[in-house]
Formats: structure tokens, C-alpha cells, sequence
């Protein structure tokens, strides 16, 4: 079985660099704050770019007589809404209340064709006339990590993060402004860029012929 770091672990190796063997100069609710703010920022970037590392799907649920739906936990970005095998069309929010007018004024309920965002909600073209289940596809962000967390993104940018860690903890203690954005953002899109290319490359096949 695969162990993934845990975000003690990765506080612990960072400690040597900073000479903090014994925990006297940072404790660890402070060097957790610092992770989640430097995960928060990758996290940013590798949506950015649509990258697996932050794609999920979850259930989502349109009560019989709604047309709003609450996105799912975390979520930053629905890449899609299914039901079943068919596809629900993402439209302009406007053109989607629009619909909704119309068949509102019209007392039509039936299955959901069309949605769109609507702040933190997902709205829909037609109050449901029955309860139904979508399948959403989904950018999520990093849940808030504690020392006992696994590391995300199953440890791929863990040797970053520790040197972020370190950077941000020594800016602090030497009373300096610390900015995660600014100080990270460059280092962490070339990476991000070089993962996600990587990941995404299909090389192309072979064909004989006969």
C-alpha cells in the first residue's frame, strides 16, 4: 500500500531547514495556517488549468418543485451537469432565467434541460417535476488540512510545499511581510504548467497498413 505524507510530516522536514528541531520557534497551528494558505493558491492555478488533479463528481439533487440546486461541497468549478447519459446544456445565467420565465408564467414543471451559475447555486430552466439526481463533474478545492491530513494532490507537489512552508515561517520570523500570492504564484505555474502538459499528453498510435 502507497503511504501518503501527512502534513505533520511535511512540517516536520521543513523544521530542519528552519532550525526549529524542538518546536520553539513555531508552533504547529501556525505552520498549518501556512499550508492551507500556500495549498489554497495551487489549488488556484491547477483549476486554472483544468487539471485532473482537482476534477471530481458527486451527486447533485433537484427537489420536485425547485429550480435551484446547491453546488457541491467545495466545488470552484461544475464542468458538467448529467443526467443519466444526457447532457444538461450550460447557458448564459440570463438566458437560463429567461426560460424559467417563460415557463414559470406558464405553470410548466418538467426535467431540466438548461442551467447555469447563480453565486454558489446551480439554477435551472424549470421547476423539477420530479426529484432528480444529476451527476455533476467538478473542480474542487483542498478541504482545510490539520496536521494529522494527507497531503493533497497524492504527494506530487509535496517537495514545493515544503519549500514554501519554509519560505513563508522564515519571512515570518524575521518580521517580514508574508505573502503567499506574490511570493509563489511564478513558481508554482511553471510547475502546474509542466504537470497538467504532461498529464494531458496522448501520445498518438500506431496504425499498420494493410
Amino acid at each position: 500500500m502507497i503511504t501518503i505524507a501527512t502534513v505533520a510530516d511535511i512540517i516536520t522536514s521543513a523544521r530542519y531547514d528552519l532550525r526549529d528541531f524542538g518546536g520553539q520557534k513555531f508552533d504547529d497551528d501556525q505552520l498549518v495556517d501556512y499550508m492551507n494558505r500556500i495549498v489554497a493558491l495551487l489549488d488556484e492555478l491547477l483549476i486554472t488549468k483544468q487539471s485532473d488533479f482537482t476534477m471530481t463528481s458527486a451527486d447533485v439533487t433537484l427537489s420536485s418543485g425547485e429550480y435551484v440546486a446547491t453546488s457541491p461541497t467545495r466545488s470552484n468549478l461544475v464542468v458538467a451537469l448529467f443526467y443519466g447519459t444526457e447532457k444538461i446544456i450550460k447557458e448564459p445565467l440570463s438566458d437560463v432565467m429567461y426560460r424559467y420565465q417563460i415557463n414559470n408564467e406558464g405553470s410548466v414543471t418538467g426535467k431540466p434541460r438548461y442551467w447555469a451559475y447563480n453565486n454558489n447555486n446551480l439554477l435551472f430552466n424549470v421547476e423539477a417535476d420530479d426529484d432528480y439526481t444529476l451527476k455533476a463533474h467538478y473542480h474542487v478545492k483542498t478541504a482545510t488540512l490539520d496536521s494529522s491530513s494527507n497531503m493533497p494532490y497524492n504527494d506530487w507537489f509535496n517537495n514545493y510545499l515544503r519549500e514554501a512552508l519554509v519560505v513563508m515561517a522564515s519571512k515570518a520570523r524575521d518580521d517580514k511581510v508574508v505573502s503567499v500570492d506574490m511570493q509563489f504564484y511564478e513558481l508554482f505555474k511553471r510547475i502546474v504548467d509542466s504537470a497538467v502538459v504532461g498529464r494531458n499528453f496522448i501520445p498518438k498510435t500506431n496504425k499498420l497498413d494493410f
